[in-house]
């Protein structure tokens, strides 16, 4: 991509965080600090924001994303054999590093209280929003209280740079820092130190990590099994997955930050055509069907696709730059309840494991 193209978007984007949603202290026990020193982020002060949980995040309607209280997936006994780690058992919720590319790079791991270092679990990296920490992602989404019910380790891996950002092709990480290769490392140590499910491992992330969730669907297509974006478009031109991508692409008509029609300004694709893409590139055939069609939500799905990889939108109507079923973010827009994210797109990552 053109520098001076990628420099305007990023300024671009600077004045619509300005506008809009921006860092708060998050729910990891740590204050917002930069992904990369550990200081206090300049830009995180542009704006502050507060996030509250929502009275009622429960949600309605057939199948996934019911929000219930209950387990929506169990996690299935697909029959691997016992891990055999010399490590020590993990602590609950700890910060790791690794090298990789000249820089260190910086995740949180939570490891819910049914891991017992023999059985294998299948893994969700949640990527926090441009300017945003691992903290915030955890509390806007409330994913943690997810990985405990549905029995998953979830890493929420730092973004580097200042401001915090990926490099999710159109946005935003100014450096260029290859991602794709840190979250391939991530995935490495991972497998190294705990006992995950190897074909069970999956992205999302909000926003800027939608946009690097899309990016890692493309790229890294034979260690992610799905992805899940929220927020965040297909920032790339040239997408060749290695398979066919199970992709669950989740969106505001509301939101002003990354528009959901796209925005010529920014360069930005739209969903639909962050949708239609990925159905082009995994060969569904027909038309999408109505998947769940609740209140202010309609997600529609192609299922005839090569290989089974399912291609799905869900359109939340009015919604903001937020997650759904997550915590309302003050100045970004409404958060809608009629959809739990993380009950919907846990579904969708448990029918699609690495073929």
């Amino acid at each position: 991509m053109d520098v001076g193209r990628r420099e305007t978007r990023w300024v671009a984007m600077l004045l619509l965080l300005a506008t809009g949603c921006a860092p708060s202290a998050g729910g990891l026990g740590e204050t917002d600090t930069d992904a990369s020193t550990g200081s206090s982020s300049e830009a995180a002060s542009m704006v502050s924001t507060n996030a509250t949980p929502p009275a009622d995040s429960t949600g309605s309607g057939s199948g996934a994303g019911s929000g219930d209280g209950e387990t929506t997936a169990a996690v299935p006994d697909v029959g691997l054999p016992a891990c055999a780690l010399d490590t020590p058992p993990p602590e609950a919720m700890a910060e790791h590093t690794l090298d990789h590319d000249g820089q260190e790079r910086r995740f949180l791991v939570h490891v819910p209280t049914a891991y017992d270092h023999q059985t294998p679990l299948p893994v969700v990296l949640a990527f926090h929003g441009y300017t945003n920490t691992p903290q915030q992602q955890e509390q806007w989404s409330m994913m943690s209280a997810k990985a405990e019910e549905a029995g998953f380790i979830l890493v929420y891996p730092y973004g580097s740079g200042i401001p915090s950002a990926w490099n999710g092709g159109d946005c935003c990480a100014l450096g260029m820092p290859d991602d794709v290769g840190f979250v391939a490392a991530m995935i490495d140590w991972l497998q190294e130190q705990l006992c995950i499910d190897p074909a069970r491992v999956y992205a999302t992330g909000f926003s800027n990590g939608g946009f690097l969730s899309h990016r890692l669907g493309c790229e890294l297509a034979d260690r992610i099994a799905a992805v899940g974006p929220v927020a965040g478009m297909m920032g790339i031109d040239d997408c060749a997955p290695s398979r066919p991508m199970p992709v669950l692409h989740m969106h505001g008509t509301g939101d002003f930050v990354v528009p959901y029609e796209g925005s010529a300004i920014l360069g930005f694709r739209s969903a639909e055509e962050s949708f239609t893409g990925w159905a082009g590139r995994n060969g569904c055939a027909g038309e999408p069907v109505i998947s769940y069609d609740q209140g202010d939500v309609t997600c529609r799905s192609y299922q005839e696709c090569d290989g089974g990889a399912a291609v799905e939108l869900c359109t939340v109507e009015g919604g903001g730059h937020t997650w759904p079923g997550g915590a309302d973010i003050f100045g970004a827009g409404p958060t809608t309840h009629d959809i739990v994210a993380n009950d919907y797109l846990w579904d969708f990552f448990m029918a699609h494991p690495l073929p």
